[in-house]
């Protein structure tokens, strides 16, 4: 398999707190990686630098051949690279009462909530 994403020597820090010191990985095509490690580790500052959120001071991040250590975000999307953020209820208005739309037995009054219409009509979002 050939490397997918690279990062040399990177080094990451917020005024006097240095979050990431010389990291260097590698990551193969196909490969599943998890990152774990306690609060504090500099688990999210890493995925942001890979992904243009925060870039880093010095090292490089390379993805599929290309350097991206100072990439936008939305040109990083459009590699591919984005996060996702943890979040126990992503939509205010997607509460227990309209779970209609993940669970179409639930009624047959079927509703979506208006941060999900946009799904439905970019064609990510099935119709029930």
């Amino acid at each position: 398999m050939s490397e997918i994403l690279r990062l040399q020597n990177v080094s990451r820090h917020f005024s006097g707190l240095q979050a990431l010191r010389d990291v260097t990985l590698g990551v193969e095509k196909g490969e599943v990686l998890g990152l774990i490690g306690p609060n504090g580790a500099g688990k999210t500052t890493l995925v942001n630098t890979i992904c243009g959120v925060t870039p880093a001071n010095s090292g490089t991040v390379t993805f599929d051949g290309a350097d991206i250590t100072r990439i936008k975000t939305y040109r990083a999307a459009r590699l591919g690279l984005s996060r996702t953020f943890q979040i126990v209820q992503p939509f205010a208005e997607f509460t227990r009462g309209r779970e209609k739309v993940s669970n179409p037995r639930a009624s047959k009054q079927r509703r979506i909530s208006p941060s999900l219409a946009w799904m439905r009509r970019a064609g990510n979002l099935p119709r029930l």
